[in-house]
């Protein structure tokens, strides 16, 4: 029986309590309770781990006072208002760090069974954060860190018969400048989105030592403000919600600190009227109502026309037509009649394309049949999304649906979509929908577009892609195998037409949801002939799909990565998702098993530009000054794309490949202007070369607001701890230096010694180059190029329309009007902007380049260029030719992005424009804005370009791979 007994004696477990959680002097005191048994000296730490992060902070467990003859009391001091840098948003485990008699840290969690934890939140000011304890459903303890907000509250508003608005309030910021204040203003905005205008006024500032002892008053700023709202220009405003919030403005010695933040009224303590008054206005009389957002408790200001609404009662959709039945609403002070013919104006939005159509009012009423199918095949309106307008008097009065008394009618109303057909036979799906205004707007787009292509087969016979496209309703009778084509262009102008069968089948997870297998007709040796041509341009641009329905055809266009293509045996394995699993732990073992056994190869350099996608950029100057100087090194390059054509016959390994992982565990130097992932772990004797990959514009790091939505992503532990892995930040001016080693507390070597992929612009054989790059994107020599290159707006990705048509705001048939025997138009888009763009008909026009290799080629073809908010502008001002910025979002831009370093609108090397007649405008006076910005533009250049010279990647290899220290900052 006693042997028994020791066989199943249950085994001791340590426990580890919290007795309790408090505030001492801005950091949290712990408290732990450990079995007695274990001798104090083996009790070390108290272990937070971050549950995604994978980051360890240990504080040291001490010896305190208990009462309880069974349990030693152990306290630790959790200072994590010194770990600003590091301690980021996360779940964090508690764990205490126990060693055993022979010497192993084990970690036991720790546990909690006699508090409360609910009601405990602690403010750690200095990192901006507040962190929450909480029991979990197994009793464990564990932290959640949550990020500060500056918040701005209403008191009081209350807006009066005379259309004077008075707001009350206060606005709470942790962490506006510290010291001496010289300077704070306080502006209230007014801004209608869709038209980008704004209204500001000043608000008063007052003391609010009433709120109480639950903010401190060194965070809190009282405010008043009076708005005079006859002053908006109701010109410029269509009639809808205005939005409204506040500007802070600090200015601390020689730094301004602007931060926007919306307003949030509590309903149970404002004071609040929401009044209803009438206006007058050079657009006749408008009614204003304040109104509350309950579930964003927020306000807002909502316009309408109080002399004139034109109401649309009842909306039918059927055989290509819409039948739109209303009446005009005239406001109780107005006697006119506006009985008669009038004009329907059907507009593009965001562009100067119009069409009217005659219409006939009686007795205030009216009844109005749109052909769309007509008006599509004779390529009156095209896709886009056309708004609705009746023109009386000259003035145009937007088509809405307000006085039924619905509510959010986008949701919840539906209108039965439509197949017609344009000028190409190209079939086109068109409805007409309610805007969240409840305005009548009509939508025209794609039949079929694309959403993802998942696996790319090629065999010497043929190739197969798999994905999905969404096919849009009715698609009922949609066959399950249907004929088409894949068109790849290449470089020089060379076409590839590939005959395919397209095999279709409905996912039932979305309405519109197909899979899709896409086979080549083109088979056998012949497919043998074209195969290594194909597999070169497959990413050179986008390949243009076609189906062929029963009396007509469907055109979209997909963006082949070759990351998705199956070449090597590995390729193939990875798609399976069991095997892969297998894989991805095989490689992470391989790794780590080569980085700790395997000797470092000095010759080694690992060089990868854009996460592999391009061999561009920094990296690949510095690669091709190496080859002129004939230096001995063992080359390796990451592409995605195996078959990338690169001087000096480099290797060429695939991200995540077991070949992959073996260069990154024995190579000594890495060039890279981003990131390797957090797999790589550095060691003792690598260089890591950060070249980065432009001069930035936007905020960055600790840099950016704690309140911006960018905040979390831009200073998260993991890109924290990427950081310090760099041993060289090469920096293209002192400006950029600045910035990157304060906003990521970088404090190794800093190199300003120029932008080494900006040599290209002075070099002697440039015409010769340019020549060249024109003929390989066949663009005609005798046509000038102006370059579009806008930034990625992350906001539209993550709102929804990452599956939906890229929306231009020009229009490409205005565009060919006016420049298209002078100009051919550049596009150089983000990846997955450039999957949504349809540029049917324009190929001689329009040149999608975005998958180009190195954009550096395209600023020394392009006599213009247009952008907005994009670092383009810093490398193509060496060029000194002019750039325009197409800034049509501005307002809402800055205020809800990580904001500017600089004063972007005041200081632009080239004129701002907000819409399509702007654009044009300035293309045409290009000669004259560029004496007109002459002076900014060379002030530009002397603090973004002034170490360009045609010398930099020299002067990096030397500094790097010789060490004579030039270049570096002291």
């Amino acid at each position: 029986m006693a042997t028994l007994e020791s066989i199943w004696k249950p085994k001791s477990v340590t426990s580890c309590t919290l007795h309790s959680l408090e505030e001492r002097n801005g950091d949290i005191l712990a408290k732990v309770f450990i079995d007695k048994e274990i001798n104090e000296s083996l009790i070390k730490e108290l272990l937070l781990i971050g549950r995604e992060s994978g980051e360890e902070f240990a504080f040291p467990l001490h010896k305190g006072k208990s009462g309880d003859h069974f349990l030693n009391l152990f306290e630790a001091v959790l200072d994590l208002n010194s770990r600003v840098i590091d301690f980021g948003i996360d779940i964090w485990d508690g764990y205490v760090s126990i060693q055993s008699q022979r010497g192993m840290l084990k970690k036991h969690r720790l546990k909690n069974k006699l508090n409360t934890l609910e009601d405990l939140i602690f403010t750690l000011n200095k990192v901006r954060k507040t962190i929450i304890p909480y029991t979990t459903v197994k009793g464990n303890v564990s932290f959640k860190t949550n990020q500060i907000s500056t918040l701005t509250k209403i008191d009081r508003a209350y807006l009066d018969a005379n259309g004077s608005l008075t707001i009350l309030g206060y606005t709470y910021d942790p962490f506006r400048p510290q010291g001496e204040l010289l300077d704070l203003k306080q502006t209230i905005i007014i801004r209608s989105g869709e038209n980008e205008y704004e209204k500001r006024f000043i608000a008063k500032f007052f003391n609010r030592a009433h709120l109480g002892s639950d903010l401190s008053q060194d965070e809190i700023i009282g405010f008043e403000a009076e708005l005079d709202l006859t002053q908006l220009d109701y010109q410029m405003i269509e009639d809808g919600n205005l939005e409204l919030f506040m500007e802070m403005e600090y200015k601390h010695t020689h730094q301004k600190f602007i931060k926007k933040i919306p307003f949030h009224i509590d309903s149970s303590t404002a004071i609040f009227n929401e009044a209803l008054v009438v206006v007058d206005s050079s657009e006749g009389k408008k009614r204003l109502s304040l109104k509350r957002d309950l579930d964003l408790e927020s306000i807002y200001l909502s316009v309408t026309n109080h002399s004139l609404q034109v109401e649309v009662n009842t909306i039918f959709a059927d055989q290509g037509k819409i039948q739109l039945n209303g009446e005009l609403v005239y406001g109780q002070d107005h006697n006119l009649s506006f009985d008669g013919q009038h004009l329907l104006t059907i507009k593009k939005r965001h562009v100067n394309t119009v069409h009217q159509l005659p219409i006939q009012i009686k007795e205030s009423a009216f009844s109005c049949e749109l052909d769309l199918a007509d008006m599509v095949k004779r390529e009156i309106i095209r896709d886009g999304i056309w708004d609705l307008y009746l023109r009386i008097d000259g003035k145009d009065h937007r088509l809405k649906t307000k006085m039924d008394g619905v509510p959010n009618k986008q949701k919840l109303i539906i209108f039965p979509q439509q197949i017609v057909t344009n000028s190409k036979n190209s079939v086109l799906a068109v409805k007409p929908y309610y805007t969240v205004q409840d305005h009548v707007s009509i939508l025209i787009r794609n039949f079929i577009y694309p959403k993802i292509i998942q696996q790319i087969k090629v065999t010497n016979e043929q190739m197969t892609v798999l994905g999905k496209i969404n096919i849009m309703i009715p698609n009922d009778n949609i066959p399950n195998q249907i004929k088409g084509k894949l068109v790849i262009r290449c470089e020089f102008g060379e076409l590839i037409n590939l005959p395919v069968n397209w095999y279709l089948r409905k996912t039932n997870k979305t309405p519109v949801e197909f899979e899709f297998q896409a086979d080549t007709e083109t088979k056998g040796e012949q497919f043998g002939v074209i195969k290594e041509l194909l597999l070169k341009n497959i990413n050179f641009d986008s390949v243009k799909c076609e189906i062929e329905l029963d009396d007509c055809k469907s055109q979209f266009n997909i963006n082949l990565n070759p990351e998705k293509i199956e070449l090597t045996l590995e390729d193939k394995l990875v798609k399976k998702a069991r095997v892969n699993r297998i894989l991805k732990k095989s490689k992470n073992i391989f790794y780590g098993f080569l980085n700790k056994i395997v000797p470092m190869n000095s010759k080694t350099y690992i060089f990868q530009s854009y996460y592999g996608n391009s061999y561009a950029c920094n990296p690949k100057a510095i690669y091709e000054e190496l080859l002129k100087q004939n230096k001995k090194v063992n080359a390796v390059w990451v592409m995605k794309d195996l078959k990338k054509t690169i001087p000096g016959n480099p290797k060429i390994v695939k991200p995540r490949s077991f070949k992959y992982y073996y260069y990154m565990a024995v190579a000594k130097y890495f060039v890279n202007n981003g990131n390797f992932p957090d797999f790589y772990k550095k060691r003792s004797g690598a260089i890591h070369v950060q070249t980065w990959h432009g001069t930035p514009l936007k905020r960055l790091g600790y840099d950016v607001d704690p309140d911006s939505i960018s905040y979390s992503e831009n200073t998260s532990i993991n890109l924290m701890n990427r950081v310090k892995r760099w041993d060289y930040l090469v920096a293209p001016n002192s400006y950029t230096a600045n910035i990157l080693t304060r906003a990521y507390n970088f404090q190794k070597t800093v190199l300003e010694v120029g932008y080494p992929r900006n040599d290209i612009f002075y070099q002697e054989d440039k015409d010769l180059k340019i020549r060249e790059i024109k003929k390989k994107l066949n663009i005609p020599r005798d046509k000038k190029v102006i370059l579009y290159a806008p930034t990625w707006r992350d906001t539209e990705h993550k709102s929804g329309k990452k599956h939906e048509p890229y929306e231009f705001r020009f229009d490409f048939e205005n565009f060919k009007e006016k420049f298209g025997d002078e100009y051919v138009l550049l596009l150089r888009l983000h990846y997955f902007d450039a999957a949504r763009i349809q540029t049917f008909g324009y190929d001689d026009l329009v040149y999608n380049a975005t998958y180009y290799d190195d954009i550096k080629d395209l600023y020394l073809i392009s006599n213009i260029l247009v952008t907005d908010y994009s670092s383009v502008m810093f490398d193509f001002a060496n060029l000194n030719r002019p750039i325009i910025f197409f800034t049509y979002d501005l307002f809402i831009y800055e205020s809800k992005m990580r904001g500017f370093y600089f004063d972007f609108k005041n200081d632009a090397p080239g004129p701002l424009v907000t819409n399509e007649e702007m654009l044009y405008e300035a293309i045409e006076n290009i000669d004259l804005l560029k004496v007109e910005y002459s002076e900014k533009y060379q002030a530009f250049r002397e603090k973004f370009c002034n170490l360009d010279d045609g010398s930099a990647s020299k002067r990096a290899i030397n500094a790097v791979f010789r060490k004579n220290g030039i270049g570096e900052r002291k």
